[in-house]
């Protein structure tokens, strides 16, 4: 089996910028000017909670998600119907400026993965997207279903101040498998801390088998203040033979 789903689209969905705050008009008094709240979270940690279902087995993950200045950080497991599993623990480092925003990651399992990532943006209103992936190979399975060994190009918009758009594709390079992932994501809030994102994804490539397939999937995401809804359709899963169903959940605090 080669190996399963790393994080390119798990960093992407963390270090998307929130839109930038906005300010009122000054009184006729000229007092200060007001600023208009800014889209977006603040809690330091997210507890999130998957149960996936294929046709031949049940599988679930807990993760647990902190934040500390420019640093984020994990800790996870996952389990099979009829036992087996695996831990996992990793890092990034989160880099802004005006124009950039940069993040090399770093995650270990208990099979023995070593796995790495880049990941970057360059632009503001609209923005270029560009990331590469790499494992030792272990089987790995984490919050995310895209191919391990892989570059990732794309470009983003903020199309207004609650409104994002994201277009990329996560490709591999390593294993001659053909396996490519394009995504189409559009994030909108709906008031300061109530959002929907929409994730549309198209996959081609050679599954285990070697059978080239080709499918398109879903995942929509619910977000209310604190907690979160998502439920995702994944056709030729990892790229096997098996289509999977996510329901996903969690909770801020």
């Amino acid at each position: 089996m080669r190996p399963r789903a790393f994080l390119a689209a798990t960093v992407l969905a963390a270090c998307l910028p929130c839109p930038a705050r906005a300010q009122g008009a000054a009184s006729p008094a000229k007092s200060a000017p007001e600023e208009t709240p800014s889209y977006g979270y603040t809690q330091s940690w997210k507890a999130t909670l998957g149960l996936y279902r294929t046709p031949s087995e049940w599988s679930a993950d807990l993760n647990l998600r902190g934040a500390s200045g420019d640093f984020n950080f994990w800790l996870g497991g996952y389990a099979i119907e009829g036992g087996g599993g695996v831990g996992r623990i990793g890092g990034e480092w989160v880099y802004r400026s005006e124009a950039i925003r940069f993040t090399p990651t770093l995650a270990l399992a208990t099979n023995g993965l070593v796995a790495g990532q880049l990941y970057a943006e360059a632009g503001q209103t609209v923005y270029l997207i560009a990331g590469a992936s790499r494992t030792n190979l272990k089987d790995y399975n984490n919050l995310t279903f895209d191919p391990n060994e892989a570059l990732q190009l794309g470009a983003g918009w903020h199309v207004d101040r609650r409104t994002l758009l994201n277009a990329y594709s996560i490709f591999d390079v390593r294993l001659h498998t053909g396996q490519q992932n394009t995504h189409l994501v559009v994030r909108r809030y709906l008031d300061h801390e109530h959002r929907l994102t929409v994730d549309v994804v198209y996959k081609s490539g050679h599954t285990d088998e070697g059978e080239f397939v080709r499918a398109l999937g879903a995942t929509a995401t619910w977000d209310w203040a604190r907690t979160f809804l998502r439920l995702a359709y994944d056709p030729y899963s990892n790229f096997s033979s098996e289509t999977m169903w996510r329901l996903g959940g969690g909770v801020r605090f």
